[in-house]
Protein backbone atom coordinates (compact mmCIF):
# COMPACT_ATOMS: atom_id res chain seq x y z
CA UNK A 1 0.00 0.00 0.00
CA UNK A 2 1.23 3.30 -1.16
CA UNK A 3 1.80 6.07 1.47
CA UNK A 4 -0.06 9.71 -0.01
CA UNK A 5 1.21 12.80 1.36
CA UNK A 6 -1.82 14.73 1.45
CA UNK A 7 0.00 18.04 2.48
CA UNK A 8 2.07 17.66 -0.12
CA UNK A 9 -0.47 17.57 -2.98
CA UNK A 10 -2.16 20.07 -1.49
CA UNK A 11 0.85 22.65 -1.52
CA UNK A 12 1.48 21.64 -5.28
CA UNK A 13 -2.54 21.81 -6.11
CA UNK A 14 -2.52 25.19 -4.40
CA UNK A 15 0.56 26.59 -6.59
CA UNK A 16 -0.74 25.04 -9.18
CA UNK A 17 -3.76 27.50 -9.34
CA UNK A 18 -6.53 25.04 -7.22
CA UNK A 19 -8.82 26.74 -4.65
CA UNK A 20 -8.62 25.64 -1.66
CA UNK A 21 -12.33 23.76 -1.93
CA UNK A 22 -10.98 21.79 -5.24
CA UNK A 23 -7.63 20.79 -3.72
CA UNK A 24 -9.07 19.29 -0.75
CA UNK A 25 -11.67 17.44 -3.03
CA UNK A 26 -9.55 15.89 -5.04
CA UNK A 27 -6.75 14.99 -2.19
CA UNK A 28 -9.61 13.55 -0.48
CA UNK A 29 -10.94 11.50 -3.69
CA UNK A 30 -7.33 10.50 -4.14
CA UNK A 31 -7.36 9.55 -0.32
CA UNK A 32 -10.34 7.03 -0.38
CA UNK A 33 -9.43 5.61 -3.71
CA UNK A 34 -5.74 4.88 -2.84
CA UNK A 35 -6.59 2.06 -0.61
CA UNK A 36 -7.90 0.63 -4.27
CA UNK A 37 -4.95 1.48 -6.21
CA UNK A 38 -2.20 -1.60 -7.15
CA UNK A 39 1.02 -0.16 -6.19
CA UNK A 40 4.12 -1.30 -8.26
CA UNK A 41 4.65 -4.49 -5.73
CA UNK A 42 1.33 -5.28 -6.73
CA UNK A 43 1.64 -5.12 -10.08
CA UNK A 44 4.78 -7.04 -9.89
CA UNK A 45 3.07 -9.98 -8.21
CA UNK A 46 0.50 -10.16 -10.85
CA UNK A 47 0.73 -13.00 -13.28
CA UNK A 48 2.11 -11.93 -16.59
CA UNK A 49 0.42 -13.12 -19.87
CA UNK A 50 3.57 -15.86 -20.63
CA UNK A 51 2.92 -16.96 -17.24
CA UNK A 52 -0.62 -18.03 -17.73
CA UNK A 53 0.32 -19.47 -20.91
CA UNK A 54 3.37 -22.04 -19.29
CA UNK A 55 0.97 -22.36 -16.35
CA UNK A 56 -1.48 -23.22 -18.73
CA UNK A 57 0.73 -25.52 -20.59
CA UNK A 58 1.75 -27.65 -17.26
CA UNK A 59 -1.74 -28.01 -16.58
CA UNK A 60 -2.32 -29.56 -19.74
CA UNK A 61 0.99 -31.86 -19.74
CA UNK A 62 0.06 -32.92 -15.86
CA UNK A 63 -3.41 -33.79 -17.19
CA UNK A 64 -1.75 -35.92 -20.32
CA UNK A 65 0.32 -37.76 -17.61
CA UNK A 66 -2.44 -38.08 -15.34
CA UNK A 67 -4.95 -39.46 -18.07
CA UNK A 68 -2.21 -42.32 -19.27
CA UNK A 69 -1.46 -42.93 -15.95
CA UNK A 70 -5.46 -43.73 -15.32
CA UNK A 71 -5.42 -45.81 -18.74
CA UNK A 72 -2.40 -47.64 -17.22
CA UNK A 73 -4.39 -48.37 -14.28
CA UNK A 74 -7.62 -49.38 -16.04
CA UNK A 75 -5.61 -52.13 -18.14
CA UNK A 76 -4.05 -53.29 -15.20
CA UNK A 77 -7.28 -53.40 -14.04
CA UNK A 78 -9.08 -55.12 -16.69
CA UNK A 79 -6.43 -58.01 -16.82
CA UNK A 80 -6.85 -58.82 -13.59
CA UNK A 81 -10.39 -58.74 -13.51
CA UNK A 82 -10.31 -61.12 -16.97
CA UNK A 83 -7.36 -63.02 -15.25
CA UNK A 84 -9.95 -63.47 -11.61
CA UNK A 85 -12.81 -64.21 -13.91
CA UNK A 86 -11.20 -66.69 -15.69
CA UNK A 87 -9.95 -68.38 -12.48
CA UNK A 88 -13.67 -68.49 -10.95
CA UNK A 89 -15.23 -69.72 -14.13
CA UNK A 90 -12.67 -73.06 -14.33
CA UNK A 91 -13.28 -73.41 -10.19
CA UNK A 92 -16.81 -73.11 -11.36
CA UNK A 93 -16.42 -75.55 -13.92
CA UNK A 94 -14.41 -78.26 -12.15
CA UNK A 95 -17.06 -77.56 -8.80
CA UNK A 96 -19.52 -78.49 -11.56
CA UNK A 97 -18.04 -81.99 -12.60
CA UNK A 98 -17.43 -82.75 -8.96
CA UNK A 99 -20.78 -82.31 -8.49
CA UNK A 100 -21.86 -83.82 -11.56
CA UNK A 101 -19.83 -87.35 -10.28
CA UNK A 102 -21.43 -86.86 -7.29
CA UNK A 103 -25.06 -87.12 -9.14
CA UNK A 104 -23.79 -89.55 -11.86
CA UNK A 105 -22.87 -91.89 -8.41
CA UNK A 106 -25.99 -91.61 -6.39
CA UNK A 107 -28.12 -92.38 -9.76
CA UNK A 108 -26.03 -95.48 -10.29
CA UNK A 109 -26.38 -96.53 -6.07
CA UNK A 110 -30.44 -95.81 -6.55
CA UNK A 111 -30.31 -97.88 -9.71
CA UNK A 112 -28.72 -100.55 -7.74
CA UNK A 113 -30.71 -100.86 -5.16
CA UNK A 114 -34.00 -100.85 -7.74
CA UNK A 115 -32.02 -103.84 -9.99
CA UNK A 116 -31.79 -105.43 -6.18
CA UNK A 117 -35.60 -105.04 -5.02
CA UNK A 118 -36.93 -106.19 -8.90
CA UNK A 119 -34.68 -108.93 -8.24
CA UNK A 120 -35.79 -109.90 -5.01
CA UNK A 121 -39.88 -108.82 -6.09
CA UNK A 122 -39.31 -111.37 -9.29
CA UNK A 123 -38.07 -114.10 -6.71
CA UNK A 124 -41.43 -113.36 -4.43
CA UNK A 125 -43.18 -113.43 -7.39
CA UNK A 126 -42.12 -116.71 -8.69
CA UNK A 127 -42.54 -118.28 -5.15
CA UNK A 128 -46.00 -117.24 -5.41
CA UNK A 129 -46.66 -118.69 -8.51
CA UNK A 130 -44.99 -121.77 -7.52
CA UNK A 131 -47.33 -121.65 -4.64
CA UNK A 132 -50.03 -121.31 -6.89
CA UNK A 133 -49.93 -123.73 -9.27
CA UNK A 134 -49.17 -126.18 -6.41
CA UNK A 135 -52.59 -125.03 -4.74
CA UNK A 136 -54.15 -125.55 -8.05
CA UNK A 137 -52.93 -128.47 -8.31
CA UNK A 138 -53.20 -129.78 -5.14
CA UNK A 139 -57.29 -128.65 -5.60
CA UNK A 140 -57.07 -130.30 -8.85
CA UNK A 141 -56.23 -133.29 -7.10
CA UNK A 142 -58.67 -132.69 -4.43
CA UNK A 143 -61.78 -132.27 -6.64
CA UNK A 144 -60.77 -135.25 -8.80
CA UNK A 145 -60.62 -137.47 -6.04
CA UNK A 146 -63.93 -136.27 -4.78
CA UNK A 147 -65.23 -136.46 -8.38
CA UNK A 148 -64.24 -139.95 -9.02
CA UNK A 149 -65.47 -141.23 -5.61
CA UNK A 150 -68.95 -139.76 -6.01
Amino acid sequence: MAIFDTHKAYTALAAGGFTETQAQTLIETLSESGNSLATKADIADMATKADLQALEQATKADLQALEQSLRSDLQTLEQSLRSDLQASEQATKADLRELELRVDARFDSVDARFVSLEQRMMIRLGAMLIAAVALIVTIQGVLLALFLNA
